[in-house]
């Protein structure tokens, strides 16, 4: 006797018929997800250079560095454009370099892109060597110091540059307060311990501290940056 089975009923429940179990039907297949792609990193390259000679090196010695020393002297040098004058700025020191080659610089040519992708890194420098002045502070070890100078252009003294840099400082120092770097599993243990003792407002301090630590960026250090341009900005030259 054949006796066939609807695909789409996993168990017969005829009267006084033991229930049958159909095997599963294999699900269709998910489609998969395409890749993400990871978005290209404003490049040298894609700048427009003049075909002249070391215009790489111009661009990289003197345009860039104009550029960021233009933002270190901004009392809010997390924001480049807190005056309205970045574009300016970055524009007078590539007419500078490149008085023969004119080039109108917008915040949509790949002139702004790189130098603002420039930008991001030397914060992150900042942010860097303030852990590593307190590493080597540990150790007893000196600091040396390397200063440049461009004469062609000068936007003034680079107290926000200083800021910064007494923001990263300070980061380090938190970060070493035991005497080394905490790794992230120690700090959720920290965390965690305060939470076993029913110390929520601990345990929620302790988390907005180590996130802040975490990375050097506008949004924990941006105040203590201003602070200390405050402190800085009331120094006389002999101080």
């Amino acid at each position: 006797m054949d006796v066939s089975v609807s695909a789409d009923t996993s168990i017969t429940k005829a009267k006084g018929q033991k229930a049958t179990a159909v095997p599963n039907q294999r699900a269709p297949a998910k489609p998969e997800r395409p890749c993400a792609t990871r978005k290209k990193r404003p490049a040298t390259s894609d700048v427009p250079l003049p075909n002249i000679k070391n215009s790489k090196a111009i661009w990289q010695g003197q345009v860039v560095p104009l550029y960021i020393h233009f933002v270190a002297t901004l009392n809010n040098p997390w924001d480049a454009d807190s005056t309205g004058e970045e574009i300016d700025a970055l524009q007078q020191s590539w007419s500078t370099a490149f008085p023969n080659h004119k080039h109108l610089v917008t915040a949509g040519t790949m002139i702004y892109k790189v130098a603002a992708q420039r930008l991001y890194e030397w914060r992150s420098a900042v942010g860097k060597r303030g852990i590593a002045a307190v590493e080597w502070l540990w150790k007893e070890r000196g600091l040396d110091t390397v200063q440049k100078h461009w004469s062609l252009v000068d936007f003034g003294i680079p107290i926000g540059g200083l800021g910064m840099c007494a923001a990263a400082v300070e980061r380090g120092l938190l970060l070493y307060q035991t005497g080394k770097i905490q790794t992230e599993d120690e700090q959720k243990a920290e965390t965690q311990a305060a939470l076993d003792k029913g110390d929520i407002t601990l345990a929620e301090e302790l988390e907005a501290f180590y996130l802040k630590l975490k990375t050097f960026s506008e949004g924990g250090w941006s105040k203590p940056t201003q602070d200390y341009i405050k402190v800085i900005g009331k120094l006389s030259e002999g101080q």
